[in-house]
């Protein structure tokens, strides 16, 4: 039975029955069954309800996928049950599609990258002094802060596609860098918002085709980004589109695929309020959020590693 943990207790107790319903915000466990010739989908759901259980519960039933998941895949006996959890999350609890997903995300960190493992000692596998603050936080296109979700409450990240330069772009160091990023935000993003999904925003302002390159190896790095960390995207909006977009979309479809482009539309930028709070969007696109990326942020960042064991010495002058 799948049952739901409480929020008296951070402990995944079971608690009452689950309902079996579809709801678009609720992660599910997905089989197919045949009734009279006909297939259909059963979902089976691990329904996470606001107020009702602690926004970092794991079921009891997702234990059990865990404790399955490691006796098939010792690589991560030593993992953290969350970070297990979160890559189950990107495959809607499947432990043979989890498994295959893994391989693909270690082979690229520790042989690609030559990363160390994750243990319960080193949660994170790269440190501080091995991420390009320049590439990953203050190029300019990536805009980010502490809990920034859209009113579903789904992680929210925006792209300034205007400022991404392609020549400046190494492979290794760039996904060295999502790699830090990715580890930390297992620790700090609480467990709800990986259950709902990941909402992305490009604003297309100043769109040009130097933004974009065509070359192997920046379509094989942004094909890592995309495919092998455990991001659920739910959707993406387009704001500030022009003329260029209706190419790219084409040329997108091509590279990334027909499902993950697919997923974007292209709105207005007075329209994100309808989905997001104009506290999280930036002044820039209509809304409330001045940006200042060191206090929003590195600091927090900063802090987490300082808190982590890093020198302090170390982590000072790498923000510098």
């Amino acid at each position: 039975l799948l049952n739901h943990c409480s929020t008296s207790s951070l402990a995944p107790l079971l608690q009452t029955q689950p309902t079996i319903q579809t709801h678009r915000h609720t992660h599910t466990l997905s089989f197919s069954v045949s009734v009279f010739a006909r297939v259909v989908m059963t979902e089976l759901q691990f329904e996470w309800v606001e107020g009702e259980h602690d926004p970092d519960c794991i079921f009891k039933r997702e234990l059990e996928l865990i404790a399955e998941l490691r006796s098939r895949y010792p690589r991560v006996t030593e993992w953290p049950d969350r970070f297990v959890l979160i890559f189950l999350l990107a495959r809607e609890h499947d432990v043979g599609a989890t498994i295959s997903f893994l391989e693909q995300h270690l082979e690229m960190m520790e042989v690609k990258l030559g990363l160390p493992p994750v243990t319960s000692a080193r949660r994170n596998p790269v440190d501080w002094d091995q991420v390009d603050r320049n590439l990953i936080f203050f190029e300019g296109s990536t805009l980010y802060k502490e809990g920034l979700v859209d009113k579903e409450g789904r992680m929210l990240l925006y792209k300034r596609i205007r400022y991404v330069d392609p020549s400046q772009y190494d492979p290794n160091t760039f996904l060295t860098g999502m790699a830090w990023w990715w580890y930390d935000a297992f620790d700090s993003i609480p467990l709800s918002v990986y259950r709902k999904g990941v909402v992305g925003v490009a604003d297309l302002s100043g769109l040009s085709y130097s933004n974009f390159s065509f070359s192997s190896q920046f379509r094989s790095m942004m094909l890592d980004v995309m495919f092998k960390f455990p991001m659920r995207l739910h959707s993406y909006y387009m704001v500030n589109a022009n003329f260029l977009l209706s190419g790219l979309l084409a040329v997108g479809r091509l590279v990334f695929g027909s499902q993950v482009v697919g997923l974007g539309q292209s709105i207005y930028a007075a329209d994100l309020l309808k989905y997001i709070d104009s506290t999280n969007i930036p002044v820039e696109l209509g809304g409330e959020w001045s940006i200042d990326l060191e206090a929003d942020w590195v600091r927090h960042c900063r802090e987490r590693a300082l808190a982590g064991g890093a020198g302090e010495e170390v982590i000072e002058s790498a923000i510098a």
